[in-house]
């Protein structure tokens, strides 16, 4: 029986190791992801990684140790090791701030190589679990230790650490065997006896005579192999194995395929949801390899129109530039353009001397007026922007956008406010001007108002 299950507490021992394997670099992965792409964490994304790999490297080392039978590919779980630290450089030059063709192709090389050390790490579990047989024979038997016959196939790298322990093929001197006292005591109805031959006999004629039951060890074994975990576990390996190998090939497509994508832009919804773009067929899409203008294309069809006061049944005039003007009737243009220009030069230059000239002949001891200024008192928190002039008397009007103002005196002094009525449905004031017939206003939206009082 211990033949039959013993497969099935190996492996299941095994398949957990490298769950907890998995799943740290599933972990490390998402830590390196967070980190650069939504966080911008530079420095936190490389070092991150430490911490999980760390965790790998020991729990493997405590569960396996190095022989000869399962060193097909020694060393090569440090590749896994390695392919996080290969994606925290890949990430660091992808997302430099400045670009460059030279970094898209490094990226992609630390990206392969990235995959390629999962590949080789997932062959190193393969060949760590790989079961095989013993050699040199079998095991000493020794008090307290684990311990199974040469020719059981398991994987020796666990070896260590599969606690099973099976009967012994021969009992040591002054031992006795249980099983086969309470054999003897059946066969003799109680009371102690040796197993000789008699018994031996008695129990073979005992066991003829019973009538056969089925075992359902027996029929187990005859229905699933002993060996069915060790398969189930190289396959679930192996499919690990060809999903590194599809990302490097599929890798390698990307890299030829370049910003070329398989897929409808992030965002959009499948075809089978997508009801915007249904109607878009080679027939109804124009494009440059396309033969014929299709009947709705604005851009041609605004080449030829018909004019107001043209009917309907008017010939469609050409617009006339539509129609390229000759080359003679420009060359014949060309002198009197020269002649222009040499005009418009000329002028230029006369404008120039004359403007320098008025100022070098400025009459002597001659000095412009200063700018009289007048002191106003206005009204407070007064905030002006137009300003009108009455005619003759000098007083000045201050207003602001909305009506209210203040009436200067000529010789200056307190200002005199004022509030301009009916201007409640028009818009913000933006010129005035204070003619004879009265204070003309222009609005924002273009009215013109009068006040003649």
């Amino acid at each position: 029986a211990q033949k039959e299950w013993r497969d099935y507490d190996v492996y299941a021992r095994i398949t957990m190791l490298y769950g907890t394997l998995a799943f740290l670099h599933a972990v490390t992965y998402y830590a390196i992801g967070t980190a650069i792409a939504e966080l911008r964490g530079f420095w936190v994304m490389w070092s991150l990684p430490f911490v999980f790999v760390a965790a790998q490297a020991l729990v493997l080392r405590l569960e396996t140790f190095q022989t000869e039978r399962n060193n097909k590919l020694p060393n090569c779980e440090y590749l896994g090791y390695l392919a996080p630290f290969l994606a925290c450089a890949a990430c660091t030059i992808e997302y430099r701030y400045y670009y460059s063709q030279a970094q898209v192709a490094v990226a992609w090389g630390l990206a392969l190589s990235a995959l390629f050390g999962h590949l080789m790490f997932a062959l190193r579990l393969l060949d760590l679990a790989w079961p095989s047989n013993d050699p040199l024979g079998d095991m000493p038997e020794e008090p307290a230790k684990q311990w199974w016959p040469a020719s059981w196939a398991v994987p020796r790298a666990f070896a260590k650490n599969l606690w099973m322990t099976t009967p012994p093929k021969e009992r040591q001197p002054g031992q006795s065997c249980l099983l086969h006292e309470m054999d003897n005591l059946a066969a003799t109805g109680g009371g102690s006896a040796s197993p000789d031959k008699n018994s031996t006999a008695k129990k073979s004629a005992a066991s003829a005579a019973a009538p056969s039951a089925p075992i359902p060890t027996l029929e187990f074994g005859v229905a699933r192999t002993h060996d069915l975990p060790w398969h189930l576990t190289k396959l679930a390996i192996s499919a690990v194995i060809f999903q590194w190998f599809f990302m490097m090939i599929v890798s390698g497509v990307e890299i030829v395929m370049g910003p070329e994508s398989l897929m409808k832009p992030p965002g959009e919804p499948p075809w089978i949801r997508d009801t915007k773009a249904r109607t878009w067929t080679p027939n109804t899409v124009h494009t440059s390899r396309s033969g014929e203008l299709p009947e709705d294309y604005r851009l041609f069809s605004a080449s030829k129109a018909n004019y107001a006061g043209s009917g309907a049944n008017s010939t469609p005039v050409h617009r006339r530039l539509g129609e390229a003007m000759p080359v003679e009737d420009l060359m014949k243009a060309v002198p009197a353009l020269t002649e222009l220009l040499d005009q418009l030069a000329r002028v230029k230059a006369g404008a120039h001397d004359e403007m320098y000239a008025s100022n070098d002949e400025a009459p002597a001891g001659f000095m412009a007026p200063e700018m009289k200024v007048q002191d106003v008192a206005w009204p407070p928190l007064f905030d002006p922007h137009h300003l009108a002039a009455e005619p003759g008397s000098g007083r000045v009007a201050a207003l602001t956008r909305r009506g209210f103002g203040a009436l200067a005196p000529a010789g200056g002094g307190v200002a005199e406010p004022f509030a301009l009525d009916g201007l409640a449905g028009h818009d913000a004031i933006v010129g005035a001007a204070w003619l004879e017939e009265g204070l003309l206003l222009a609005s924002h939206a273009g009215a013109i108002l009068r006040c003649a009082g």
